[in-house]
């Protein structure tokens, strides 16, 4: 699936880090409010469940997310 239109601070979408185990974390931007397709930012995110992160997840890993 391919996004075709902006989401905003707040979104909660599904990450997928260890095969087969997604959590949901939401999104909240730290310098705008709104995010284009094709644009980098910086965010935080916060996860509702760390365990499904892996060992390698850190603070300045890039990652992917539909």
């Amino acid at each position: 699936m391919v996004r075709k239109c902006p989401f905003y601070t707040g979104y909660r979408p599904l990450f997928n880090f260890i095969n087969n185990l997604k959590t949901s974390g939401q999104i909240n931007w730290i310098h705008q409010d709104q995010f284009n397709l094709g644009e980098d930012g910086a965010v935080e995110i916060t996860f509702l469940n760390q365990n499904y992160l892996g060992e390698d997840f850190d603070v300045g890993k890039t990652f992917f997310f539909g």
